[in-house]
């Protein structure tokens, strides 16, 4: 809603969290929190030199947009989905 209300039209935002870091990290780290290996990386079809992973900033959106991130890394974010999922599987049960 803020960048509704304090951006002009067409503006973009990067929406990501406070620690870029490569795909490949972010599975390896996901795996390991499920107590498997790591994926191997494979090529991706068609990718050439300019296919390496782009680490982008969310800066802008917490000075101009104030935003306060929940779960600033990918780690917090990914234990949070781990703990939730557990939680939901012991209701189920």
């Amino acid at each position: 809603m803020r960048s509704i209300t304090l951006a002009p039209p067409g503006e973009v935002w990067n929406v990501v969290d406070d620690d870029p870091a490569p795909r490949s990290e972010v599975l390896a780290y996901a795996a390991s929190l499920l107590g498997l290996p790591a994926p191997q990386r494979t090529p991706q079809a068609g990718a050439g030199a300019g296919a390496a992973d782009k680490r982008v900033s969310n800066g802008k959106i917490k000075k101009l947009l104030q935003v306060a991130l929940l779960y600033p890394s990918y780690r917090e974010g990914l234990r949070s989905v781990l703990a939730e999922e557990a939680q939901s599987d012991d209701r189920v049960q």
